[in-house]
């Protein structure tokens, strides 16, 4: 049986850069956020196929993009 505990749960995600395995392919990112919000995307149609809310989500892909997030956070 479950406890009657009240614990608070926070789940974050972040995306992060390719590796050079990855870069080397040619892979192409169909991951877009924006706040809590991560939305995964059909690269062919760029028609959003699924949306995920977290408590946080940190855009860690493109160290230029200007909603670049360190590790720091």
């Amino acid at each position: 049986m479950a406890s009657a505990k009240n614990d608070n749960i926070q789940v974050s995600v972040r995306v992060r850069p390719w590796i050079a395995r990855e870069a080397a392919r040619e892979h192409v990112c169909i991951v877009r956020m924006s706040g809590d919000s991560t939305e995964i995307v059909d690269e062919r149609s760029s028609v959003i196929t699924r949306r995920f809310t977290f408590d946080n989500s940190f855009w860690s892909f493109d160290p230029s993009d200007p909603h670049f997030v360190g590790q720091e956070q």
